[in-house]
Order: C-alpha cells, then sequence, then structure tokens
C-alpha cells in the first residue's frame, strides 16, 4: 500500500472501539486495512446508520471499522453527531494539488510515495520535477523538436511504470503528429503505423525520416509489446536495427536483431524493468523457436542471456513479491487484480461491456507467435504477475475470484468453483450476477465461438495453448510453437474477439501463467511423503517433510499462499521433475512462468 495512506491510517492501529473510514475518492478496499476488526462497507447515509446501529448500539464489545466509500461524507461533520464522538475518524485525502492527484492514485505505491514527496516541495514547475524525478525525462525536450518529442513519448509509452493519467497532463504539450498520436489514450497507433510503413518503404525520401533516423533503437519497445507490427520494406541502406520491424526477414535474422536489442536495464531491478524484459524475452523466445532448426545455431547465445536474467530475477521475485501483492497503482500488479481493474473501467465510462479471455498457459513466446499469425490488433499492452506456484488451480482461480489463494485455501487444487467466484467477485463489484457470464472452451476446431446475450461482462477460459503444452515432451518450444501457429491459423481466436468487438464488448486477453521450455532432472519417487508431484514444483503436508525431500529444489513459502497448508518445492533454473527430453511446462519461479502479457485487443 501507498505510504501516504498508511500514514493516514495510522490512528485506526491504536482504535480499539469504533472507528470510521472517510473515502470519498474510494481509495480502499476492506483488505487494504490490514486490521484484526470486521470491515464494514458504507455507501449512503443510510448503511451508515443501519451498520452503527446493528453493530455498534446493540452492546456487542467487538472493534469494527466502517469504511464509508460515498461522496456524500467529504469530513467528520458529515457524519451523525453521534456516530462522529462514538468513533475513531480518519479522513483519507490525496496530499498533493487537484491537478495531479490522479496521477498519485494511479501511480505503482513506491513511485506515488516519491511523487508525492516531489510535488509537496515543488512550488514551480510540478510537472517538470515529476517527469525529471520519476522518469528521467527533461520537460524542455517534450517541448523540443518533432524528433525529440516522439522519442520521448515512445520511451515513456512503453514504460509500464506511467500511468494513463499522465498523458492527460502531457498531450496539451506535444506539438508533433506521431507523439500526440502515441499519447492518446488509447494511443493512436495507426497514424504511427503508416508513418513506420512510409520510412521503410521510401526511406530519406519520406516525410518521417529525419524523426526516425533520430529515435534509432529506441523505437523497438512498439514492436516487442506489439504496439507496432513490421512492415514490408523496399528502402534501402536502412539501418540494421530496422530488421526487428521488417516482415519476411529469415528467423536468423530476426533473432540476430533480438539478441541485438536487449532491453537497456540489464539485468533489471525493477517491476517496470522486469515487463519489458519478459515482453522482449518472449519475443525472443518465440521467433527462435519458429525458425528452428535453422536458429539452432543461436540458441547457446539466447539461452545464456535467459541465464543471466533468471539469476537476477529470481532473488528479486522472492524478496519483491508481497509488495506485489498489496500494490494499488491503477494498472492490476497481479493477475487477483483484474476483477477490479475491469470494474473501474466499467464505473468510470471506459467500457460499457468487457470480456476478459484467459489463455491458458500462455507465456509471452507464445502471444509473439499469435500477434504474428493473428489479426488481431493491440491497443493497450503491458504485463502482470501470476500467482505461485505458477499451476491452473492457483493462479486462474485467483484471477476469476478477484482475490489471492489465501481466501480460498479449500479450492486449492481444483478449478470448478471458478464461474461461482467470479460472479461471487462481480457482486462485489455491484454487478448483478444476471449481468456476469463465464464460459469455458478449447478453442479447438470443433469449438463454437460463445454466444453474447445481454452480460456486461463475461469471463472466458481457452485451454488450446495449455493443452498443447502438454504434448511438448518430443521437441520443446519448437513443437508447441508450431502447434500454436496452426491454432493461430485455424483463427479461433480472431472470431471470438472479432464476435465481441461486434457485440460492444471491450476485449482482454491475459494468462494464468506462462511456461519454461525445461530440463530433466530426473524422475523423482517419494510415495505418500509428497501431496503433490509437479514437473516444476512439488507440494509437502509440512515444512519437515519438505526439508527432508529427496529431489534438488527451492524451498519458499510465496506471500498470498494459506499458512500450514502447502509446503512448495521449486524446482531450479530450467529444471524439471521429470525423464526424457525437454518439456514445455510450469509451476515454477522463471521470469517465463510467472510475468504474463495483459492486452487489450481488437479486429
Amino acid at each position: 500500500m501507498k505510504r501516504w495512506l498508511q500514514e493516514q491510517l495510522a490512528p485506526l492501529r491504536v482504535s480499539a472501539g469504533v472507528a470510521v473510514v472517510i473515502d470519498p475518492d474510494r481509495l480502499l478496499q476492506a483488505p487494504d486495512f490490514g486490521l484484526e476488526t470486521d470491515v464494514y462497507e458504507a455507501e449512503d447515509w443510510f448503511s451508515l446508520r443501519s451498520i452503527f446501529e446493528h453493530r455498534v448500539r446493540d452492546g456487542s464489545a467487538k472493534p469494527i471499522t466502517i469504511h464509508v466509500a460515498s461522496d456524500e461524507f467529504s469530513d467528520s461533520r458529515d457524519l451523525p453527531y453521534d456516530i462522529d464522538k462514538a468513533a475513531t475518524v480518519v479522513r483519507i485525502r490525496i496530499p498533493v494539488p487537484a491537478a495531479f492527484r490522479r496521477l498519485v492514485i494511479d501511480l505503482p505505491d513506491d513511485l506515488s510515495d516519491r511523487a508525492t514527496k516531489i510535488l509537496q516541495r515543488a512550488s514551480e514547475e510540478p510537472l517538470a520535477a515529476l517527469l525529471a524525478e520519476l522518469w528521467g525525462v527533461a520537460l524542455e525536450a517534450i517541448k523540443g523538436s518533432e524528433d525529440q518529442q516522439f522519442e520521448l513519448t515512445v520511451r515513456l509509452r512503453t514504460d509500464p511504470s506511467v500511468p494513463a493519467s499522465l498523458w492527460i497532463l502531457l498531450r496539451p504539450l506535444l506539438t508533433s503528429r506521431l507523439a500526440s498520436a502515441l499519447a492518446h489514450e488509447p494511443p493512436d497507433l495507426v497514424i504511427v503505423q503508416e508513418a513506420w510503413e512510409e520510412w521503410v518503404e521510401q526511406g530519406a525520401e519520406s516525410d518521417v525520416n529525419e524523426v526516425f533516423e533520430a529515435i534509432g533503437p529506441g523505437i523497438t519497445p512498439l514492436f516487442h509489446s506489439g504496439l507496432l507490427r513490421p512492415a514490408s520494406a523496399t528502402a534501402v541502406s536502412l539501418p540494421s536495427w530496422t530488421r526487428i520491424g521488417i516482415r519476411d526477414l529469415s528467423f536468423g535474422e530476426q533473432t540476430e536483431s533480438l539478441l541485438e536489442a536487449r532491453p537497456d536495464e540489464w539485468p533489471p531491478a525493477s517491476t517496470a524493468g522486469w515487463k519489458r524484459a519478459a515482453e522482449w524475452w518472449g519475443e525472443l523466445r518465440g521467433v527462435l523457436a519458429e525458425g528452428a532448426p535453422d536458429t539452432a545455431n543461436l540458441a547457446e547465445a539466447a539461452w545464456g542471456l535467459w541465464d543471466e536474467l533468471n539469476d537476477a530475477f529470481k532473488p528479486w521475485l522472492m524478496g519483491g513479491f508481497a509488495r506485489l501483492l498489496t500494490s494499488t497503482g491503477s494498472w492490476p500488479a497481479t493477475v487477483d487484480k483484474l476483477v477490479g481493474f475491469l470494474a473501474r473501467r466499467l464505473r468510470e465510462g471506459v467500457a460499457d461491456r468487457v470480456l476478459l479471455i484467459v489463455i491458458d498457459g500462455m507465456g509471452y513466446g507464445q502471444w509473439a507467435t499469435l500477434r504474428r499469425h493473428t489479426d488481431l490488433q493491440v491497443v493497450e499492452a503491458e504485463a502482470t504477475f501470476g500467482m505461485i506456484p505458477t499451476l491452473t488451480s492457483i493462479s486462474r482461480q485467483a484471477i476469476f475470484a478477484g482475490t489471492l489463494p489465501i481466501n480460498f485455501a479449500e479450492s486449492l487444487r481444483k478449478t470448478s468453483k471458478e464461474e461461482a467466484r467470479w460472479k461471487a467477485a462481480w457482486a462485489g463489484e455491484g454487478v448483478d450476477v444476471t449481468d456476469v457470464s463465464y464460459k469455458k472452451m478449447a478453442g479447438g476446431l470443433g469449438s463454437q465461438i460463445p454466444a453474447f446475450g445481454n452480460e456486461q461482462v463475461v469471463g472466458m477460459v481457452v485451454t488450446a495453448v495449455d493443452e498443447i503444452l502438454h504434448g511438448s515432451d518430443l521437441l520443446g518450444d519448437a513443437q508447441v510453437t508450431q502447434a500454436v501457429v496452426a491454432w493461430a491459423r485455424h483463427g479461433y481466436l480472431d472470431k471470438v474477439v472479432r464476435h465481441a468487438c461486434e457485440q460492444g464488448f471491450e476485449v482482454w486477453l491475459t494468462a494464468d501463467h506462462g511456461n519454461l521450455e525445461s530440463l530433466p532432472l530426473g524422475r523423482i519417487s517419494e510415495g505418500l511423503l509428497v501431496e503433490s508431484a509437479g514437473v516444476r514444483v512439488r507440494w509437502y503436508r509440512d515444512a519437515s517433510l519438505r526439508e527432508s525431500a529427496r529431489p534438488e529444489g527451492i524451498s519458499w513459502d510465496p506471500p498470498g499462499l494459506p499458512k500450514d497448508k502447502i509446503f512448495p518445492l521449486f524446482a531450479p533454473e530450467r529444471g524439471g521433475y521429470f525423464s526424457g527430453e525437454l518439456r514445455v511446462t510450469h509451476g515454477g519461479l522463471s521470469l517465463d512462468e510467472v510475468v504474463v502479457p495483459l492486452v487489450q485487443v481488437t479486429i
């Protein structure tokens, strides 16, 4: 949680009776309080009075907290006199000037805390101070030449820590046509795509030649994220870095280009950096696999870079995953926050209807392949983190329950309650159960395109990629990728998205977890000592059994899991607890398994 929120909630820590939290901006949810008391939600004067009469005047001595999330109440003077006198009252405020309040709310927790301090001391040019200290961008450059504006807009647009609300502040300052297009929310990608196609076709004769020559490799993250698509090139003497944005190159050339275009933050040390690395590595892994065996000579170099990433990612994840779970930024840091994210879009009128498609098991490598072989157009693209262990029954269930696994301990091993949990999660957001539906489809040749009625919210599981993963024990990534290409070309995903868009849905794609091409550590037989023997993770009934386990592994109890229920042992590096050749599987702690795409698409 943001520190400036924690500081305002501090009086509740010493309250032993009734507490009232006035939160007109609806910044908090019940789990955010972290209190041992019961938290009751009051949405208006009547519900506040009802809670007080039934929970306080009945003589109960149990401490309670009443969360008043209503614009009827702006401070304690708006409360009924008897409630004001009986309670410890906290009024939640956003401690910055009005123009920056939305930005401070939307920023990830650490940046939000830094932003409030910057804004509280910056009496002149507060936007300039924010840009410089949070993102290393000079406001003078934003106001500068066309190529400067475009370069810095690309940099900010591809930084996962930049929220949509920053563009509201920046766009009026931009005069460049390309920069303004990228600064739209969502970005107007048609203008930028057409400019790129013009340049790689005409080169020095193009009107945008100076802009693209100036930005150089700085534009490559737009291709990694799928915001831009490669185009056919006829211009001569294009720089070598343009290969990442040129269609019809050999897979070897594409692989070499990606190896040269690794992210600047290497290895990453921030959440935003790891998201960019996941996009880049997924693109590389997808191209490497689709070009096999012709790209085999480049595989060693690619997986050598993976080793460098993995060596840094594992300690970062184990030290920072708890902070991700409590992050309150506008973009969902972890998959359990997707319901809240989509609900906000409905409440704020950004979308009228939403469809969330969860492609079970789809990592960034498969997403890169799907982008190349479908007609999907990316509107917005970023990443989110799956639950750990990266197993379907844990991470996919967290998506549809809209909460952490600690809150569905009784069904950690099954997914049969997803539909009920999905509807209950949306009921908690104020959406009637009749306006919510859940669908599960294989996505194969015989699968029907789902019919949409009058629902406002649809959650859909597509299991095709996960089924493909299960048959990958011969050629690994190459086998999976060719099957994903075939599935994409059969058009099921295109048809679903097209049908949904025609019905007025805003369509989002994500996954419960990714996957990793794993190497055999050998099959382990422990009988009743192990409760669940997965390929990349094994569960034990207690810590002592895990510590005495036979297999090599990483003992870690990830936050978010029920305490004293499961004790995971994770396979190290690229290893898996199996015999044979290769498998593309999941359950572990790699970047490939944990970080998944979250993408708005249209067609």
